[in-house]
């Protein structure tokens, strides 16, 4: 009887072991916390999407997926050129990671501009497939992005206006889960504005002029916007010039123009406006005619005559300002003493026989040609000869200059 209460009661403590131990195994499993590494990842391409395995060293495991690729696209820039100058326009490469190869079709207007240059730092410098393709062969497939700088010049006679420039093009995808599809980059447009600036422009004669010559410089509006007013100023160095006439020209003689009450006022100023006008005055050409004599006393070299404007004062029958620049002149003076035949600076009875000589040959004499003009026929002769003597002797009238 003791016999078999000690087998239960030691098989009732073995059951009670069990279900203890067993209790704490459940409860050390409870409390495992499970630890995920990315184990794997599958690098998503364009056309398909990749994903990431995450392992726990307990052998559980579970994968997200990896959305595909943005397309590659750009970005352009564009601005204004001038006919005959060179603009560059930039195109940034986005979500270009992933590509090995790249051609690119750039639209233009062949007739208006051309395509001078083509860079880029991250890809290197294109294959010019033809003038509008561009090719970059074996590029990294790390860049994300690359700036491409495209270099245009306007042609000289191209019409103002707003060109566009595109960029488009397509690459081979260089990712795993795409096998080599090709990639399309959605197209893009930049705006270049051809654009001539309108200008008052200061007009004066290219060949020299002497001291005492009266010469004429011109004021001319070009490429004009369409204005309805404007105001400006002349100057130049009074000690080389006089200022004797100015008459409004063009476009000028319709409205009111109000000049300096003073021709000797320094700067010259012109005020024009025409306020009854519906509409703008859109034609180019002179505007005002400027008088000038040159001084006796000034001299040789060359002579500035500038145009200065206010951006303010330039306006439109919407009296909005208009953009309006200026572009000045020089005037290349000759020092001329008439009668000075030898160049001494003075004229004296050796003029006389120095240009005597001179006519006569063979005397082996120079002289100075533009002083010895006295009458300014164009001819050196014997007329030039008696009007020093009667200048010399006096009574005569005679003015060398």
């Amino acid at each position: 009887m003791k016999k078999q209460t000690v087998k239960r009661t030691l098989s009732v403590l073995l059951a009670a072991a069990l279900l203890l131990g067993a209790a704490g195994f459940s409860r050390a499993a409870a409390e495992h916390s499970h630890t995920f590494y990315a184990a794997q990842v599958v690098s998503p391409g364009y056309m398909n999407g990749g994903s990431t395995v995450y392992r726990c060293a307990c052998g559980e495991s579970y994968s997200e997926p990896i959305p595909p690729r943005m397309e590659p696209f750009c970005v352009m820039t564009g601005g204004r050129v001038a006919p005959g100058g060179s603009i560059t326009v930039q195109a940034t490469l986005c979500n270009c990671s992933g590509l090995a190869d790249l051609t690119l079709d750039v639209g233009y207007d062949t007739h208006v501009l051309r395509l001078t240059d083509a860079a880029c730092a991250e890809y290197g410098v294109p294959e010019r497939i033809t003038d509008k393709a561009l090719r970059f062969d074996a590029i990294d497939p790390n860049v994300q992005e690359a700036v491409l700088t495209l270099t245009f010049t306007a042609d000289e006679n191209a019409p103002n206006g707003v060109q566009t420039v595109s960029l488009s093009g397509c690459g081979v995808s260089a990712c795993a889960v795409d096998n080599g599809e090709e990639i399309i980059m959605t197209a893009s447009r930049a705006a270049v504005q051809v654009y001539r600036p309108p200008r008052l422009i200061v007009s004066a004669p290219a060949d020299p002029v002497c001291t005492g010559d009266t010469v004429q410089v011109t004021i001319d509006l070009v490429n004009n916007p369409g204005v309805a007013g404007m105001a400006f100023a002349v100057q130049y160095d009074p000690q080389v010039l006089a200022l004797t006439a100015a008459s409004a020209e063009g476009m000028f003689t319709q409205g009111s123009v109000v000049m300096s009450g003073n021709l000797s006022a320094m700067p010259f100023r012109v005020l024009w406006d025409d306020a009854s006008a519906p509409e703008n005055h859109t034609e180019d050409g002179t505007v005002l005619t400027l008088t000038f004599t040159v001084r006796k006393t000034a001299d040789a070299g060359i002579t500035p005559v500038t145009v200065s404007i206010d951006p303010d004062d330039v306006l439109d029958v919407q009296l909005q300002a208009v953009e309006l620049t200026g572009q000045n002149a020089e005037l290349t003076i000759l020092r001329r003493i008439g009668g000075d035949a030898d160049g001494d600076g003075d004229v004296t009875a050796a003029d006389v026989i120095c240009l005597t000589r001179y006519i006569a040959r063979g005397w082996n004499v120079e002289i100075n040609a533009l002083n010895s003009d006295v009458n300014r026929d164009g001819a050196i002769d014997l007329k030039d000869v008696v009007l020093i003597r009667r200048y010399l002797v006096g009574g005569w009238d005679v003015d060398l200059s």
